[in-house]
């Protein structure tokens, strides 16, 4: 229920005056009292709306766990796409070696040029500019997850993943079904 408000106001006496005079001749007092009469239902409004404000409170703080969660997970999933990439930069990278070696072997036998070798070799850079690339997002990635999580000091020590990216296509298709059945903000 609402509270009273009493008011006491003052007026006509002055403080500093040197004939000031006996207080209660000098000065005018008001004393009020308010009371508010609530009618037709206002106090059930009222407890209606802060239970309302009070749910919306709920669902914003359930909102942010969600979003918290979910940037999570982003960056946990950028970071085990960014070790996949690598891994997989590097086994082109050995496949590229075996294939350069092989040119080797058919240029000594003769079945293929000089120009030919160091073309293959050429195109070995590139996809050591690829792994070096990838090792960079990977770093990149695994720093951008600690300082979210709040551990700037190591940064600079190395963490493992250790769940994989998904790769069965039917894995895959129900994770993203469970999650489209989840309802936003606890709101069905």
């Amino acid at each position: 229920r609402l509270n009273p408000a009493l008011t006491v106001d003052s007026q006509g006496w002055r403080a500093l005056s040197p004939d000031q005079g006996p207080f209660f001749k000098s000065q005018e007092l008001t004393a009020r009292l308010d009371y508010e009469i609530e009618t037709r239902g206002k106090r059930e409004l009222r407890t209606q709306a802060a239970e309302f404000n009070h749910q919306a409170a709920q669902e914003m703080r359930e909102n942010q766990k969600r979003q918290i969660v979910l940037e999570a997970k982003r960056l946990y999933t950028r970071a085990a796409l960014a070790e996949a990439n690598l891994q997989l930069a590097q086994t082109v990278l050995g496949e590229i070696d075996k294939i350069i070696v092989l040119n080797r072997d058919r240029y000594a036998k003769g079945e293929i040029s000089g120009s030919e070798l160091r073309r293959s070799e050429v195109e070995r850079m590139k996809f050591q500019d690829d792994v070096l690339a990838a090792e960079l997002e990977r770093s990149n990635a695994k720093s951008s997850l600690l300082a979210w999580l709040g551990f700037p000091d190591e940064l600079a020590a190395g963490i493992e993943l250790t769940d994989e990216l998904v790769s069965d296509p039917e894995k895959s298709a129900g994770a993203m079904q469970a999650l489209a059945d989840t309802p936003l903000m606890g709101l069905q």
